[in-house]
């Protein structure tokens, strides 16, 4: 997935896990579970997408180790 489509989604989950959490401080006791299932799942989801963004960010950091590793050798 491109970089900057997954911040994007990153951001729409963050609101949408906000949203969420100010719906379940509206409770006075007890939060009902499916609530906070739903808040857990949209966190499960985040923490999935910020894996993906690292994933492609640790891919661009060993192509550029690459491309200053082959500048450094000589060329044949």
């Amino acid at each position: 997935m491109q970089v900057p489509l997954l911040h994007q989604q990153i951001i729409l989950q963050t609101e949408k896990i906000r949203d969420l959490h100010r719906s379940i401080m509206q409770h006075a006791s007890v939060i009902p579970s499916e609530e906070m299932e739903s808040l857990l799942g949209e966190i499960r989801t985040m923490y999935e997408m910020t894996l993906q963004l690292q994933h492609a960010n640790a891919t661009a950091v060993m192509a550029e180790m690459e491309r200053s590793i082959r500048e450094m050798l000589p060329n044949p």
